[in-house]
């Protein structure tokens, strides 16, 4: 099995040789990339693993081709993304994760019942 730099290197190199890495205008890609939630969504709510899977990982070649167009990568939105949620306070309900910023009294609350402090 590949490892992970691995495959966002191959995807990398498909954008490239299909010439979408060089549009600098995203739009096209993140209307790609509604339609490819849509369909993950859909086989997630028939219970289709098989196509979930397969939405799933087209979403994430299109969210790396839109990195790749915007003169980005994965790795540094990964790594943007993890340094600020790491230090996130986070209260999930239902399956829900809702972040600090967003918090009603029942959110402090249920924080607060975990003896979590800060």
């Amino acid at each position: 099995m590949n490892s992970a730099d691995d495959l966002v290197q191959q995807v990398e190199f498909w954008f490239k040789r299909t010439g979408l890495a060089d549009i600098e205008d995203s739009r096209g890609q993140f209307m790609k990339l509604i339609e490819e939630f849509g369909e993950c969504a859909g086989a997630y709510t028939r219970d289709d693993r098989e196509k979930f899977l397969d939405g799933a990982g087209d979403m994430l070649v299109v969210i790396i081709g839109i990195l790749l167009q915007q003169k980005s990568s994965f790795e540094e939105a990964l790594s943007i993304v993890l340094e600020i949620i790491l230090k996130r306070k986070l209260v999930v309900v239902d399956g829900v994760a809702y972040k600090e910023a967003d918090w009603t009294d029942q959110h402090r609350e249920i924080w607060e019942s975990r003896g979590e402090s800060n």
